[in-house]
C-alpha cells in the first residue's frame, strides 16, 4: 500500500507538464503588447473624442444662434429702410404739393371807357403755387350761351374758340382778353358768359398734366347814384375748379344737373355758340368783331 503511494507521487513528480496549458505561446507573448497598446489608444480615443463631440454641437448651436441673430437684424434692417422710404415718398409728394403751380380763373374786369358801346372783358389768372407753370395753354369761349363743360371746349373747340399760351409768375396774376359784349346786349336784362379750360404742366419730372377750369357769368348792374349801368358778374354754378378732383365733382354735379332737367343743353362744344352781331371776342390775332350771322 505504501509502496503503491510512493510510485503515484514519483510519477507525478516525472510526468512533463504540457507546455499549451502550463506555460504562455511565443505569439501570444509577443501579441499581448500591442493588443494592450491598441485597446489603450482605443480607450484614449474614445475617452477624447466626447469632449471633442460636445465642442462641435456646442459650435453648431452658437452658428444657429448667430444666423438666427443676423437674419433678425436684417428683417429690421429692411424695416427700418422701407419705412425710410415712404416717409421719403411721402415727404417728396408733400414738397412737390407745395411748390408746384396752380393756375386758377379768379375774377373778371370790364373796361367801359376803352372802347364807345362795348365791355372790354379780362379774365383774370393766378398763379397761387410757389413755381412758374411750364407749357401753359388755355382756350376762351366768350357767347351768350349757357357754357358746357371748358374741357369739351378745349378738345373739341368751335372756330370762334380761341387758344392762347402763357405764363404767370409764382404767387402772380395776369390779364387776358374775354370779350366784348355790345351794351345794348344787356337791355333786356341777358346773361353773359366766360369760361375756358387751362392746361398746364409743373417742373417735377413723372407728374400728369393740370387741368383747371373757370367760368362768370356777366349781367348789368344799375348805378342809381351815377345813373350809369355797369357790368357785375358771379361764378358760374359749375365750372370753377382748381384740381383735377375737384373738376371731376364739378363734371359729376353738371351730369346730375343734365338728368334731372335743371340744365338743358342745346349745343355740342362744335357748334358754333351764340355771338350777337357786332361783338368784340377774342382770337389768337387779337380782339375781333364777329359782323357775320
Amino acid at each position: 500500500m505504501n509502496a503503491d503511494n510512493n510510485r503515484n507521487d514519483s510519477d507525478k513528480k516525472s510526468a512533463p507538464t504540457d507546455p499549451r496549458i502550463h506555460a504562455p505561446s511565443a505569439l501570444q507573448a509577443a501579441v499581448s503588447p500591442n493588443e494592450n497598446q491598441e485597446v489603450a489608444k482605443d480607450q484614449k480615443s474614445s475617452a477624447s473624442s466626447a469632449p471633442n463631440e460636445g465642442l462641435l454641437e456646442k459650435y453648431t448651436k452658437s452658428l444657429r444662434d448667430w444666423t438666427r441673430g443676423l437674419v433678425l437684424v436684417g428683417l429690421m434692417t429692411l424695416g427700418v429702410l422701407t419705412l425710410q422710404w415712404c416717409t421719403f415718398e411721402k415727404t417728396d409728394e408733400t414738397t412737390r404739393a407745395g411748390l408746384r403751380p396752380y393756375i386758377s380763373g379768379v375774377s373778371l374786369s370790364a373796361d367801359i371807357e376803352r372802347y364807345p358801346m362795348y365791355w372790354a372783358l379780362k379774365a383774370i389768372f393766378e398763379n397761387s403755387g410757389g413755381t412758374p407753370p411750364i407749357q401753359m395753354r388755355y382756350v376762351i369761349r366768350s357767347s351768350a350761351d349757357f357754357p358746357l363743360d371748358p374741357e369739351e371746349i378745349f378738345q373739341h373747340p368751335s372756330d370762334t374758340d380761341a387758344f392762347f399760351e402763357s405764363n404767370i409768375a409764382p404767387k402772380g396774376q395776369i390779364k387776358v382778353e374775354a370779350g366784348a359784349p355790345v351794351v345794348t346786349f344787356f337791355d333786356d336784362r341777358k346773361t353773359w358768359y366766360v369760361s375756358g379750360s387751362i392746361h398746364y404742366r409743373d417742373q417735377f419730372k413723372g407728374t400728369p398734366e393740370h387741368i383747371s377750369k373757370f367760368c362768370f357769368a356777366v349781367v348789368a348792374v344799375k348805378d342809381t347814384n351815377a345813373n350809369l349801368t355797369r357790368p357785375g358778374y358771379d361764378p358760374c354754378p359749375y365750372w370753377n375748379c382748381i384740381d383735377e378732383k375737384a373738376c371731376a365733382n364739378d363734371r359729376a354735379r353738371y351730369d346730375k344737373a343734365v338728368r334731372n332737367g335743371e340744365i338743358r343743353p342745346t349745343k355740342r362744344s362744335t357748334d358754333r355758340p351764340e355771338i350777337p352781331l357786332g361783338t368784340a371776342i377774342p382770337s389768337a390775332n387779337g380782339m375781333i368783331i364777329k359782323a357775320l350771322p
